[in-house]
């Protein structure tokens, strides 16, 4: 994230991941050196893994703090860094050509395909686009155009990976219903999630899934291309819909909304905003969402804006709770308590029709899941072309045995 993006502590906080929070560069000398003697540094570095966050601990440090760190460590903490940005910023310049050229090919089949995430959304929140994470490439399409890449883009050498079904047809039902699916090109490996919503068929699509965004996309200029993608304001939406949908399990998922705010403020709608999530019934996730990045990275937010949603104690009482577990258990936080999980998500729906909403849509996830043949169930047994209708009695079966100590979270997810 930005260097300007200042990181203070607002609660008591372990050495080891107290530098995610504290801005360094504000601590007198005598203080710093103390302070960084007692920082476990490799400790740091998994932190920084398991949350997504090395390229944005590498900025920093390299910026301001690496010659402040005791030397006995700097040279094994180099070492250990240097191994994964390396390979990181390699990978995101190789995928954002990749997205160059998958765009350029769909455009000329005349398939409307908006990226999202990956190498634009590190360019909008932070500026630069080895400063995010990201394993793949997320493109939006039409409902009309969903499949089409699929067909269209194994000419240039996609694949489908194993296959999630035991008939075409039905796999094709399947990939509909889930909402997106993976193509991979087998010549360097790049995965391509389509997407027929951006939220994929999580909890949230059951409030119409965003429908603004097809009237409002925006057209940026990159190496001399012209790429459709969200607004701004419609991109802070979905990135707090989107940390919601996943718990907010990782702290980039945070430094991504905080990105937006702090270096897209000027492109915000504040308006708009609070009026179309008011209309979908999500203001108390997107206030949950900005109070957040607020309260961790003192992210900017108008005043107006922060007073109406402090206004509402259950966003407060959230953001709360889910501060103080990135605090104290920041390294268990994406394997937490699933009854948390849950209680975030009942908090933080608000309404009585929400609630009902997502209660029957993940009895019919679960269901739908359930009949979901794959490879995995392939593999338990081989069963001739006539019986593999009994596939579907041993897939429940499997599940129970693959999921059997974390059964109730794989339900609640």
């Amino acid at each position: 994230m930005d260097s300007e993006l200042s990181i203070c502590p607002r609660y008591s906080v372990p050495t080891s991941t107290t530098v995610f929070y504290v801005d360094l560069n504000n601590l007198e000398k005598p203080i710093l050196d103390n302070f960084l003697e007692e920082i476990d540094w490799l400790k740091v570095v998994d932190l920084a893994i398991i949350h997504r966050n090395i390229p944005i601990l590498h900025y920093r440090l390299n910026q301001k703090n690496w010659k402040n760190i005791p030397s006995r460590v700097r040279k094994k903490l180099s070492f250990t860094i240097a191994n994964n940005i390396g390979a990181h910023q390699n990978q995101a310049l190789k995928m954002f050509f990749e997205l160059i050229r998958v765009l350029s090919i769909l455009k000329e089949t005349n398939i409307c395909a908006i990226p999202y995430k990956g190498p634009l959304l590190s360019l909008f929140a932070y500026g630069k686009l080895d400063l995010r994470s990201f394993d793949d490439l997320d493109i939006l399409t039409s409902q009309e155009d969903y499949l089409k890449p699929k067909l269209i883009l194994s000419q240039y050498g996609y694949i489908t990976p194993p296959r999630i079904a035991i008939s075409e047809g039905e796999e094709d039902r399947f990939r509909y219903y889930f909402g997106e699916y993976p193509l991979v090109r087998e010549k360097n490996g790049i995965t391509l999630d389509i997407h027929r919503r951006p939220l994929g068929n999580g909890d949230l699509t059951l409030f119409g899934d965003l429908p603004q965004l097809w009237n409002r996309l925006i057209t940026i200029t990159i190496a001399g291309k012209e790429i459709q993608t969200f607004s701004h304001s419609d991109l802070l939406i979905y990135l707090c819909m989107n940390g919601f949908k996943d718990g907010w399990e990782i702290l980039r998922s945070v430094c991504d909304v905080a990105g937006i705010l702090q270096r897209q403020a000027e492109h915000l709608e504040w308006d708009y905003i609070l009026s179309e999530t008011r209309k979908l019934k999500t203001d108390r996730i997107i206030g949950f969402g900005l109070l957040l990045a607020h309260q961790l990275l003192e992210a900017p937010l108008p005043d107006d804006v922060l007073t109406h949603i402090k206004r509402d104690r259950s966003t407060t009482w959230l953001v709360d709770r889910i501060c103080r577990k990135f605090m104290y258990e920041f390294e268990t936080l994406k394997s937490r308590n699933p009854i948390e999980a849950l209680i975030l998500k009942w908090v933080g729906l608000k309404y009585t029709s929400a609630r009902r909403k997502y209660v029957l849509g993940s009895i019919e996830r679960v269901i739908k899941f359930s009949l979901a043949i794959n490879y995995r169930d392939t593999d338990v047994i081989q069963l001739p072309k006539p019986l593999h209708f009994l596939y579907y009695l041993i897939r429940p079966l499997r599940i129970i045995r693959d999921y059997r100590q974390n059964l109730f979270k794989f339900l609640v997810k």
